[in-house]
């Protein structure tokens, strides 16, 4: 029978509530909209941008001796990094699969 109790849980104002929700909805924007300037980041490198990169394998490739001695051929495959191109092609299936 306290009728005073029940009046004050009804009448509780509102602004609080309100106002967490606007701080809320405000950082939900704000992460929104700084992710989406990531994304867009990253996806404006352009076909010859990548082509206009400098490829250190490729680089290595044409530095290579013009000799067709077989010790010379020999030291430039021993020079030669190959162990990336299984990782290249790797990426490569990655940026399809997207």
């Amino acid at each position: 029978m306290e009728p005073n109790a029940n009046q004050t849980s009804e009448n509780r104002p509102a602004g609080p509530v309100i106002g967490a929700v606007i701080i809320i909805l405000i950082l939900v924007v704000g992460a929104l909209y700084f992710w989406g300037a990531k994304l867009n980041k990253e996806a404006n490198q352009t076909p010859e941008d990548i082509l206009n990169a400098e490829d250190q394998t490729l680089n290595q490739l044409q530095t290579q001796s013009t000799s067709t001695e077989i010790g010379d051929i020999e030291t430039d495959l021993n020079a030669t990094d190959l162990n990336n191109l299984d990782a290249d092609l790797q990426n490569i299936d990655k940026e399809l699969a997207k």
